[in-house]
C-alpha cells in the first residue's frame, strides 16, 4: 500500500502552445515535465506515477522510473485528473498530491510539506 501517491497529470493537448508539445519544451537544459518530474522523485513520496497521452511524454518519464498511466483522447481536462484518482484508490493510496507537468518551478520542499 501506498501512503501518499504523487500524480503528475501530462496528458493535455498543449493547444495554446502551438504545434509542439509545452511539456517537452526546453527550460534550463531539461524538458518542462522533467523539472516536475524531478522534483516530484526528490520530495520522496511513496510513489510517483504520471498521466500521459503522447509517447513522447511517456518516454521522458519513463527514462526517469516514474510509471505512466495511459489515456486516449483526453477531450476534457479532468479525464487525467479521474485516471489519477482511479489509480490512487485501486492502490490504496490515503492521500493523493495532484501536480501539473507543465509548472516546473515547484521545487521539491513545497510538494512535501503539501
Amino acid at each position: 500500500m501506498a501512503a501518499t501517491l504523487c500524480a503528475i497529470l501530462a496528458a493535455g493537448h498543449s493547444r495554446r502552445f502551438g504545434s509542439a508539445d509545452k511539456l517537452l519544451a526546453p527550460l534550463t537544459g531539461a524538458s518542462l515535465v522533467t523539472h516536475v518530474a524531478q522534483a516530484c522523485l526528490e520530495a520522496n513520496f511513496n510513489n510517483v506515477i504520471a498521466v500521459v497521452r503522447e509517447d513522447a511524454v511517456h518516454d521522458v518519464l519513463a527514462d526517469l522510473g516514474i510509471e505512466t498511466l495511459r489515456i486516449e483522447g483526453a477531450n476534457r481536462q479532468s479525464d487525467s485528473l479521474k485516471r489519477a484518482t482511479r489509480h490512487a484508490q485501486q492502490i490504496g493510496a490515503t492521500r493523493l498530491l495532484i501536480t501539473l507537468g507543465d509548472m516546473p518551478f515547484v521545487p521539491a520542499p513545497p510538494l512535501h510539506a503539501v
